[in-house]
Protein backbone atom coordinates (compact mmCIF):
# COMPACT_ATOMS: atom_id res chain seq x y z
CA UNK A 1 0.00 0.00 0.00
CA UNK A 2 1.07 3.57 -0.79
CA UNK A 3 -0.05 6.42 1.45
CA UNK A 4 -2.23 9.04 -0.22
CA UNK A 5 -2.13 12.67 0.94
CA UNK A 6 -5.34 14.65 1.71
CA UNK A 7 -5.48 15.86 -1.91
CA UNK A 8 -5.30 12.30 -3.29
CA UNK A 9 -1.68 12.48 -4.46
CA UNK A 10 0.83 9.72 -3.94
CA UNK A 11 4.39 8.89 -4.90
CA UNK A 12 6.46 5.73 -4.81
CA UNK A 13 10.07 5.48 -5.92
CA UNK A 14 10.67 2.34 -7.92
CA UNK A 15 13.72 0.78 -9.51
CA UNK A 16 13.45 -0.13 -13.17
CA UNK A 17 16.81 -1.72 -13.79
CA UNK A 18 16.54 -3.05 -17.33
CA UNK A 19 16.68 -0.99 -20.53
CA UNK A 20 13.39 -1.13 -22.44
CA UNK A 21 9.73 -0.71 -21.59
CA UNK A 22 8.26 -1.90 -18.30
CA UNK A 23 4.58 -1.73 -17.39
CA UNK A 24 3.63 -1.20 -13.76
CA UNK A 25 0.01 -1.72 -12.80
CA UNK A 26 -1.41 0.66 -10.19
CA UNK A 27 -4.48 -0.50 -8.32
CA UNK A 28 -6.48 2.25 -6.63
CA UNK A 29 -9.16 1.50 -4.06
CA UNK A 30 -11.61 3.77 -2.26
CA UNK A 31 -14.43 2.90 0.09
CA UNK A 32 -17.77 2.44 -1.74
CA UNK A 33 -16.09 2.42 -5.17
CA UNK A 34 -14.94 -0.38 -7.44
CA UNK A 35 -11.15 -0.65 -7.63
CA UNK A 36 -9.34 0.77 -10.66
CA UNK A 37 -6.34 -0.74 -12.36
CA UNK A 38 -4.19 1.71 -14.36
CA UNK A 39 -1.14 0.69 -16.40
CA UNK A 40 1.89 2.98 -16.11
CA UNK A 41 4.47 2.46 -18.85
CA UNK A 42 8.07 3.32 -18.02
CA UNK A 43 10.76 3.33 -20.68
CA UNK A 44 14.36 3.21 -19.59
CA UNK A 45 17.04 4.15 -22.11
CA UNK A 46 20.78 3.69 -22.14
CA UNK A 47 21.64 7.31 -23.06
CA UNK A 48 19.30 10.33 -22.64
CA UNK A 49 21.18 12.49 -25.15
CA UNK A 50 20.83 9.75 -27.79
CA UNK A 51 17.11 9.47 -26.93
CA UNK A 52 16.82 13.26 -27.23
CA UNK A 53 18.24 13.15 -30.75
CA UNK A 54 15.85 10.32 -31.68
CA UNK A 55 12.85 12.21 -30.36
CA UNK A 56 14.04 15.55 -31.74
CA UNK A 57 13.86 14.16 -35.27
CA UNK A 58 10.09 13.66 -35.02
CA UNK A 59 8.89 15.95 -32.18
CA UNK A 60 7.28 19.31 -32.85
CA UNK A 61 9.50 22.15 -31.69
CA UNK A 62 7.74 25.17 -33.20
CA UNK A 63 5.99 27.18 -30.49
CA UNK A 64 3.45 28.57 -32.98
CA UNK A 65 2.49 25.01 -34.01
CA UNK A 66 1.98 24.02 -30.38
CA UNK A 67 0.27 27.10 -28.94
CA UNK A 68 -2.65 27.38 -31.34
CA UNK A 69 -5.80 25.28 -30.76
CA UNK A 70 -4.42 23.56 -27.63
CA UNK A 71 -7.30 21.10 -27.38
CA UNK A 72 -6.38 19.62 -30.76
CA UNK A 73 -2.71 19.35 -29.76
CA UNK A 74 -3.35 16.98 -26.85
CA UNK A 75 -0.79 14.12 -26.81
CA UNK A 76 1.41 15.82 -29.43
CA UNK A 77 5.06 14.90 -28.89
CA UNK A 78 7.15 18.04 -28.36
CA UNK A 79 10.68 19.23 -27.74
CA UNK A 80 10.80 22.73 -26.27
CA UNK A 81 14.03 24.64 -25.69
CA UNK A 82 13.96 27.76 -23.59
CA UNK A 83 14.83 29.64 -20.45
CA UNK A 84 13.18 28.91 -17.11
CA UNK A 85 11.13 31.86 -15.88
CA UNK A 86 9.57 30.10 -12.89
CA UNK A 87 10.32 26.81 -11.11
CA UNK A 88 8.66 25.02 -8.20
CA UNK A 89 9.68 21.69 -6.74
CA UNK A 90 8.00 19.38 -4.29
CA UNK A 91 9.20 16.08 -2.92
CA UNK A 92 8.70 14.21 -6.20
CA UNK A 93 7.71 16.83 -8.78
CA UNK A 94 9.11 19.81 -10.65
CA UNK A 95 6.79 22.34 -12.28
CA UNK A 96 8.34 25.04 -14.40
CA UNK A 97 7.46 27.77 -16.84
CA UNK A 98 9.70 27.93 -19.88
CA UNK A 99 10.09 30.90 -22.24
CA UNK A 100 10.67 29.69 -25.77
CA UNK A 101 12.69 32.70 -26.88
CA UNK A 102 13.85 31.64 -30.35
CA UNK A 103 11.30 31.10 -33.11
CA UNK A 104 8.72 32.94 -31.06
CA UNK A 105 6.15 34.89 -33.10
CA UNK A 106 5.51 37.39 -30.27
CA UNK A 107 7.46 37.32 -27.00
CA UNK A 108 6.97 35.90 -24.44
CA UNK A 109 6.20 32.40 -25.68
CA UNK A 110 5.56 30.53 -22.45
CA UNK A 111 4.82 26.87 -21.77
CA UNK A 112 4.28 25.11 -18.45
CA UNK A 113 5.91 21.72 -17.95
CA UNK A 114 5.68 19.24 -15.12
CA UNK A 115 8.06 16.39 -14.48
CA UNK A 116 7.53 13.49 -12.07
CA UNK A 117 10.93 14.04 -10.49
CA UNK A 118 12.68 16.67 -8.45
CA UNK A 119 15.46 18.32 -10.46
CA UNK A 120 17.97 21.04 -9.67
CA UNK A 121 16.81 23.93 -11.84
CA UNK A 122 16.78 27.68 -11.33
CA UNK A 123 15.23 30.72 -12.91
CA UNK A 124 17.31 31.74 -15.94
CA UNK A 125 18.64 28.24 -16.67
CA UNK A 126 18.45 26.96 -20.25
CA UNK A 127 16.48 23.72 -20.47
CA UNK A 128 15.09 21.40 -23.13
CA UNK A 129 11.83 19.63 -22.29
CA UNK A 130 10.80 16.41 -24.05
CA UNK A 131 7.22 15.29 -23.55
CA UNK A 132 3.62 15.54 -24.67
CA UNK A 133 1.07 18.34 -24.69
CA UNK A 134 -1.69 17.69 -22.16
CA UNK A 135 -3.68 20.83 -22.95
CA UNK A 136 -3.55 24.43 -21.84
CA UNK A 137 -3.31 26.20 -18.52
CA UNK A 138 -4.19 29.78 -17.57
CA UNK A 139 -1.05 31.77 -16.81
CA UNK A 140 -1.20 35.54 -16.20
CA UNK A 141 -4.57 35.73 -17.97
CA UNK A 142 -3.42 33.84 -21.05
CA UNK A 143 -3.76 30.19 -22.11
CA UNK A 144 -0.33 28.61 -22.52
CA UNK A 145 0.58 25.04 -23.51
CA UNK A 146 1.02 22.54 -20.69
CA UNK A 147 3.45 19.67 -21.24
CA UNK A 148 3.90 16.43 -19.31
CA UNK A 149 7.66 16.07 -19.47
CA UNK A 150 9.09 12.61 -20.01
CA UNK A 151 12.56 14.01 -19.33
CA UNK A 152 14.52 17.25 -19.48
CA UNK A 153 18.10 18.10 -20.39
CA UNK A 154 19.93 21.11 -19.04
CA UNK A 155 21.34 23.46 -21.63
CA UNK A 156 19.77 24.52 -24.88
CA UNK A 157 20.83 21.63 -27.13
CA UNK A 158 20.43 17.86 -26.76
Amino acid sequence: PITVDPEGRFAQLMNVSSVGETTIFIRAEAKNYAPRLVPLRVRRVHDLRQEARRIGDKAVSSYAAIASDLGAKRDLEVMLKGKITEVRTTTHTTVLVLDRESGCPQSPCLARAFLGAKIAAARGDDLTVFGRVVGGVDFAGKQIPEVRADFVLSGSSP
